[in-house]
């Protein structure tokens, strides 16, 4: 009889700021190994001129992903989510543009036929101790990712042993 061992433990592989390289050469990994990413996306990145390069064949190439690479990325069932409408760090933003800045990017991706994000990537990872920025997530996003720390729970209802009081 053969039993399967079971540790409980899983692994997040996020990608973040829409470059070209995560459809090109992510993906195919990705796809070698049968697993999946989550891809937040920063909008102002996938709207504005882009920085271009030039491949051996002189073909100019984008340097970010376009909006129909995300959706064949949905297709594929990969997961994509918001990084905000322009890379700024919110700790820094009054009310009105942190509304933007996150309320926003959230109908940017909806309007983009992106299904329903629901976790929203703290840009430069130093929101974790912000009740504002959390707040502001917490009213468009379930979750919300600080980047170099621990997940933030946005309605202190995570994990019995996690802490979060705000």
């Amino acid at each position: 009889m053969e039993t399967t061992k079971s540790n409980n433990k899983f692994v997040i592989l996020t990608f973040g700021d829409t470059h070209k390289s995560q459809f090109t050469t992510a993906k195919p990994i990705l796809d070698r190994y049968g697993f999946k990413g989550s891809f937040f996306v920063t909008c102002s990145f996938m709207t504005e001129g882009n920085n271009r390069n030039t491949n051996n064949n002189n073909e100019i190439q984008s340097s970010r992903m376009s909006w129909n690479d995300l959706i064949l990325l949905q297709q594929d069932v990969q997961d994509i989510e918001s990084k905000g409408m322009t890379h700024r760090d919110l700790n820094h933003l009054s009310s009105k543009y942190l509304e933007l800045e996150i309320g926003r990017s959230k109908q940017c991706l909806e309007s983009h036929n992106i299904n329903s994000p629901n976790i929203f990537a703290v840009a430069h990872g130093d929101a974790w101790a912000n009740s504002t920025v959390i707040n502001t997530i917490s009213k468009y996003y379930e979750y919300a990712d600080n980047g170099f720390a621990d997940l933030v729970y946005l309605h202190c209802d995570g994990y019995p042993i996690h802490k979060q009081t705000d």
